[in-house]
C-alpha cells in the first residue's frame, strides 16, 4: 500500500493497492516513501527468517543491513522475479556471512518462540514450549544447507521454485535437501523414543 497525500474525508490520506514491482519503479525514480512502503511489507517476514538462524541480539542488525543491501542493489534487481525470493536471498546471505565470520556461533540461538506458532492449538503452553525446544533441538541437529533448505520450505511456506532461486541451486536439489532433511529429522526423532 501506498499513501497518497490527497486527502479525501476527515483528512485521512488515501491508500492505494501498490504492488512490489510499482514500489521498484517508484524507488529507482527518486521516491523514498515507496522504500519505507518495501519495508513495512517485508521487515516483519524478514527480522523472523533471521531470527530463525541467528541470536536476538544479531537478528536486527542483519534484518537492517539487509534492507541497507536492497536499497543499494534495488537498480540489479531483476524484473521478471518475485521481489520477496530476492530478498530472502540478500536475507540468506547476510546470515551465512554472520555465520561463517565465528563458526562457533552456528548452534546458538535465543529464539525458540517462532515455532509456537506453528504449534497445535490445543496443546498446553508447557505442551506447546516442550514441542517447540524439540523441534529446535532436532533443526540444530541438521547440516546448515539442510537446515536452511527447510526452514524456508516448512516454516517459510516458500515453493520448491523460490527455494531454489533464493539459495541459487537447481530445483532437484532442493527436493533432495528437502527429502534428506525430513529423514534425518525423522530418524534423530524415532531414535528419542523410549
Amino acid at each position: 500500500m501506498v499513501v497518497s497525500h490527497t486527502n479525501t474525508n476527515n483528512n485521512r490520506p488515501v491508500v492505494k493497492s501498490t504492488n512490489d514491482h510499482e514500489l521498484i519503479q517508484n524507488v529507482l525514480s527518486g521516491d523514498l516513501r515507496s522504500f519505507d512502503e518495501l519495508v513495512a511489507q517485508y521487515q516483519n517476514r524478514i527480522y523472523c527468517f533471521i531470527l530463525k538462524h541467528v541470536p536476538f541480539e544479531t537478528a536486527e542488525d542483519l534484518a537492517q543491513d539487509t534492507f541497507i543491501s536492497v536499497y543499494e542493489n534495488l537498480a540489479q534487481f531483476h524484473r521478471g522475479s518475485k521481489f520477496s525470493t530476492w530478498i530472502y536471498g540478500i536475507a540468506m546471505n547476510k546470515v551465512r556471512n554472520y555465520l561463517n565470520r565465528a563458526p562457533e556461533r552456528r548452534y546458538k540461538h535465543d529464539s525458540a518462540e517462532f515455532l509456537l506458532e506453528k504449534q497445535s492449538k490445543e496443546t498446553s503452553p508447557l505442551e506447546r514450549l516442550e514441542q517447540t525446544l524439540q523441534i529446535k533441538y532436532l533443526l540444530d541437529q541438521l547440516p546448515s544447507d539442510l537446515k536452511e533448505t527447510i526452514v524456508l520450505v516448512s516454516l517459510e511456506g516458500l515453493s520448491y521454485e523460490e527455494v531454489a532461486e533464493v539459495m541459487d541451486i537447481p530445483i532437484g536439489t532442493v527436493r533432495s535437501k528437502v527429502f534428506r532433511a525430513r529423514q534425518i529429522l525423522k530418524n534423530i526423532a524415532l531414535e528419542q523414543k523410549p
